[in-house]
């Protein structure tokens, strides 16, 4: 005789796994008791050991992700990043489990994730605990949670700049580029942003004789949108025109002003380009060396300087070149007699 034994699993909650009976089928064809109730017309009294086998279910450390930046909820595909390779332990067993046994936290697969959203990249920035005991499992509420918690940092952007020429014939020379402003500022979206200045506005171009001159950007100020921030300034380009240089003499001297016969010899006004400005002037002055002053006994020396700058603009300057009074000492104009004169009377 033969009969079917129930296969299905039959769940222990106080032991957390599954009772299972292996045999499905219990054969007592060939039972003593069998044969008795035969004989005397009795119920079989049959007692046949059914064995069990006993599987505890496995756990597995739970997590969870909180946001730690405040008005900022995680994004979904975050939770798809908790860990998926760590051990698992058995209720049953925990009393086999070495003393002090320790359940270590798993990182999540990936520690960073750009939210395209929102803008952004979230960072893990660690769990609640590195490490929790097995002592802690509670079968009535597995209570082996690690919490981790991601913070949330908006994208900055760049503040940029460009100089253009207004005349697209007209390439910027390297000097004009140079002056194009250059910062690490970044700004979070929605920020305002206010244009830099150049150092310099104008620029004097002397190998393509002509005057440089910053009219601008496009805007004064601009709003970050989910970009970075782009100001374009426009440079015009003026040719030169030649310009009027006169000249003047000043004294350094305290208390002695330039005489009118000298004033009298002062350069008469030159016309010249601004490129050959510092040529033209040097020509000019350069004859100025000495001028003796019967008045006050005494010599005007000009000494014209080592270099001429070129000028800042093409607009009509004066060129102001300076001269001093040498007067010789009392005893060198003294003759022998005069001398020996003061010598017989000390």
């Amino acid at each position: 005789m033969k009969f079917k034994v129930s296969t299905n699993p039959f769940y222990d909650a106080e032991n957390e796994g599954n009772w299972t009976f292996e045999e499905d089928i219990v054969d007592l064809t060939f039972s003593r008791e069998l044969e008795r109730a035969a004989t005397y017309g009795e119920l079989p009294k049959v007692t046949m050991p059914l064995e069990f086998v006993f599987k505890g279910v496995p756990r597995k450390p739970t997590y969870e992700f909180l946001s730690g930046t405040a008005g900022k909820a995680l994004p979904a595909e975050i939770n798809n990043l908790k860990p998926v390779d760590m051990p698992e332990w058995e209720y049953a067993k925990r009393k086999q489990y070495p003393k002090g046994e320790m359940v270590e936290s798993v990182r999540p697969t990936q520690e960073s994730y750009y939210d395209a959203v929102n803008k952004g990249t979230w960072t893990f920035t660690g769990y609640d605990f590195t490490e929790k005991p097995v002592s802690e499992w509670d079968h009535k509420g597995w209570n082996l949670k690690f919490t981790g918690t991601w913070t949330f940092v908006a994208d900055k952007y760049s503040e940029n700049y460009e100089f253009v020429s207004s005349d697209p014939s007209r390439s910027l020379p390297a000097a004009v580029k140079a002056l194009t402003p250059s910062n690490t500022n970044t700004y979070k979206n929605g920020e305002t942003v206010f244009a830099e200045y150049p150092r310099e506005t104008t620029y004097m171009d002397f190998d393509n004789e002509g005057t440089w001159k910053f009219d601008g950007y496009d805007a004064n100020s601009k709003v970050v949108n989910q970009d970075k921030v782009l100001f374009t300034g426009t440079w015009s380009f003026t040719p030169h025109r030649d310009k009027t240089v006169s000249f003047d003499f000043v004294s350094d001297t305290p208390g002695k002003a330039i005489p009118d016969d000298l004033k009298a010899q002062i350069p008469a006004p030159i016309t010249t380009s601004p490129k050959d400005y510092s040529d033209n002037v040097r020509y000019v002055i350069e004859s100025f060396y000495t001028y003796t002053d019967d008045d006050n006994d005494g010599t005007w020396k000009f000494i014209a300087p080592e270099k001429i700058e070129k000028p800042t603009d093409d607009e009509d300057s004066t060129y102001t070149l300076t001269g001093s009074l040498n007067r010789p000492s009392i005893v060198s104009t003294m003759t022998s007699i005069q001398i020996q004169k003061i010598l017989l009377v000390i």
